[in-house]
């Protein structure tokens, strides 16, 4: 049966950019040739939220630990890889010890400054 927050990869092309990175490659003679990469989808806080249901404030956490990665592309944007989520979550069903004391303490901490530093702020991130 299918979740609500399942959405198959045709649904997820319509709602979100891909991105096709730039690989560099150093020729014999030592210039740079430069190829298109295999293309990646990101997406927005909301949309990776709804795919792989993953709240976007763990989302933001995750990152500020650094077990997934974000990319900001404005001030304002921050964009997330939905596969790269996918395969995280998949990795902390398949190692039963992937929440050792190192990352669950790297995991609290952020949370506890990101929450004492909202607290300081008139609740925008703001001082």
């Amino acid at each position: 049966m299918k979740q609500a927050h399942e959405t198959t990869p045709q649904e997820r092309g319509q709602d979100a950019p891909w991105y096709t990175p730039t690989v560099r490659v150093r020729l014999a003679d030592g210039s740079t040739l430069l190829r298109p990469g295999k293309p990646v989808q990101r997406a927005n806080a909301t949309l990776t939220s709804k795919w792989t249901g993953v709240s976007r404030k763990n989302l933001r956490l995750l990152a500020e630990v650094g077990l997934i990665r974000e990319c900001q592309v404005t001030p304002k944007t921050l964009l997330y890889y939905p596969a790269e989520i996918e395969e995280f979550i998949e990795r902390t069903e398949r190692e039963p010890d992937f929440w050792n004391a190192a990352r669950r303490d790297a995991y609290i901490t952020a949370r506890r400054l990101r929450d004492h530093r909202w607290e300081k702020t008139d609740g925008r991130g703001r001082d």
